[in-house]
């Protein structure tokens, strides 16, 4: 059915309408394409991409507080001498926690005044350049909500990786300012720092969860996080007593190296957990990226079929085969009966009352394509039970892909019911698949005994392997003998396909280059803490001769 509803109609008018529609007709199993989702299987995968290009924005986020952090405590470093001036004519050490916290704050604010900048200009010039090359046309403009969001981040991301060092900084002695290189300085947080620190990483998470898609797989990530900063905190201060322990070694410069690691002030906890997570993070994006990547091109199969052709009529399948085998070029034919039923059923549970897990929901979503065998289909591999011998004439049994049968909360033994063409099929599940669906082959989420569905009507699904060269010729000759099959070219279909992955992952790869360009200052930031105390000891060595 198209329904057409007044030009006028918001998005929640719409959502409303389809929820009126699903209320009034439960049991119809209708799927909805709207304007706003008109592919649902191309929403799923931008909704996918969405998400990985969010965790790309959390990992920028949480690299570039480090960076934060390391660069608040060279920045105090170099003013310890006229932190302890403060202390010694009075200044209380909340004061000079003020001071130093304002500044931050102002300099955080010329940042964030500029990334927004950037934010605003480059996708206008980037609009102007990808309009060419991308199927739709960019709209660029002006949007107060993720303005706004990326200002509350910035600024909540400075005050939590900056307490650490303001807070250190305030409990600096007024007799540093005659030891400063000497004499350390107590660190960590503590009372109300301790609680405004975590009460400004809670603040975070939750803008993130609100912001991002997927707030559980939000919620899984930071928690890696914390734990990878618990794990990395944990051996470098296993590593710093390690190297206080073990005997100083003979040879001066690995004596020097290892006492280095634990001596007074030593920034050995601060540069392991700079690296390490910065490190982690690259490695867990490097990974999400080559997963995505490999979902959506590696896994095409070298040889894949040249077409596949739908509604075959019993009547016509022979004379389409016969001529398709004796067109030039083709290697290889491949057919199988289809019909369309709808679960109604699992295991005497409504459908509508089962919940299935995220994956496997579609398959309660309306009709889905059925089939029967009398063996197991190419391209799929029985784990669990055992499949029907070829003769069965017994009571009709299913075959189901196990990642769905999971989903449904199914096992082997149990039971469905499938309306198919108004009439409903009681079948009980006699094998589990898993299912090479890469391949580009013909196969089902369930299959069904031959004695099931053999004397319903249905049609013919058909593919085709052959040489590119005679692929016109081909088409030409099923099309004109053959009118009422529709033909589906694979290569025209995959060749898009990977054209616009391949533009779409250009993006992907740039927003992660972006994150890696963030990643490596930081890094080096972390690798310049406490340079100055370094040129001190290097002088006093080569002074020493």
């Amino acid at each position: 059915y198209k329904i057409k509803l007044n030009s006028g109609a918001s998005t929640e008018q719409i959502a409303a309408f389809q929820k009126r529609l699903e209320t009034q007709f439960p049991d119809e199993g209708w799927r909805f394409r709207s304007r706003d989702n008109a592919a649902p299987g191309t929403k799923r995968f931008i909704d996918r991409l969405v998400l990985f290009l969010s965790l790309v924005g959390l990992t920028a986020l949480i690299v570039g507080g480090l960076g934060i952090g390391n660069a608040v405590n060279n920045f105090l470093e170099a003013r310890r001498r006229n932190i302890a001036m403060l202390k010694c004519i009075g200044a209380p050490a909340q004061s000079i926690f003020q001071i130093y916290m304002i500044q931050v704050l102002l300099l955080a604010g010329i940042g964030v005044l500029v990334g927004l900048v950037l934010g605003l200009v480059l996708p206008i010039i980037l609009a102007g350049v990808l309009n060419d090359v991308l199927p739709l046309k960019l709209s660029s403009g002006v949007y107060g909500l993720p303005l706004l969001t990326a200002t509350t981040f910035g600024f909540l991301i400075t005050v939590a990786f900056a307490l650490w060092p303001l807070s250190t900084a305030r409990s600096l002695p007024a007799t540093a300012l005659f030891r400063s290189n000497v004499q350390p300085v107590a660190s960590g947080l503590r009372g109300k720092y301790l609680i405004a620190f975590i009460g400004t990483f809670l603040a975070i998470a939750a803008l993130a969860l609100a912001s991002f898609p997927e707030p559980l797989f939000t919620l899984f990530y930071f928690g890696g996080v914390i734990a990878s900063f618990a794990i990395l905190y944990g051996m470098a201060r296993a590593l710093v007593a390690v190297a206080r322990r073990i005997p100083r070694p003979r040879q001066a410069a690995l004596r020097l190296a290892v006492t280095n690691l634990h001596r007074p002030g030593a920034p050995t906890v601060s540069v392991v957990l700079s690296l390490g997570i910065g490190l982690t993070l690259f490695v867990t994006l490097a990974l999400l990226d080559a997963n995505l990547t490999r979902e959506l091109r590696q896994n095409l199969p070298e040889k894949a079929p040249a077409f596949f052709f739908m509604d075959i009529q019993p009547s016509e399948l022979e004379g389409f085969k016969s001529t398709t085998l004796a067109s030039a070029g083709v290697e290889s034919i491949a057919t199988v009966p289809m019909l369309r039923g709808r679960i109604k059923v699992v295991n005497d549970v409504p459908a509508k009352d089962v919940t299935p897990s995220q994956d496997a929901a579609w398959a309660l979503r309306g009709d889905r394509g059925l089939t029967y065998a009398e063996t197991p289909p190419t391209g799929s591999k029985i784990v669990a039970g055992e499949w029907w011998p070829a003769d069965y004439s017994g009571p009709p049994q299913v075959s189901f892909t196990k990642d769905i049968a999971d989903g449904l909360g199914l096992k082997i033994g149990d039971s469905v019911t499938v309306n198919v063409l108004g009439r409903d099929i009681r079948a009980s599940i006699s094998s589990l698949r898993e299912v090479e669906w890469e391949s580009l082959g013909i196969n089902f989420v369930m299959v069904f005994s031959p004695n099931a569905l053999k004397a319903a009507p249905h049609t013919h699904l058909a593919t085709i392997v052959m040489s590119q060269e005679h692929e016109s010729a081909l088409l030409g000759t099923l099309t004109k003998k053959f009118p009422t099959v529709t033909a589906v070219r694979v290569r025209d279909a995959l060749d898009a396909v990977s054209d616009l992955l391949g533009k779409l992952l250009f993006a992907v790869r740039g927003s992660n280059g972006i994150t890696l360009l963030v990643g490596i200052l930081v890094l080096a930031g972390a690798m310049a803490t406490g340079l100055k105390s370094r040129i001190y000891d290097s002088v006093i060595l080569k002074t020493l001769g």
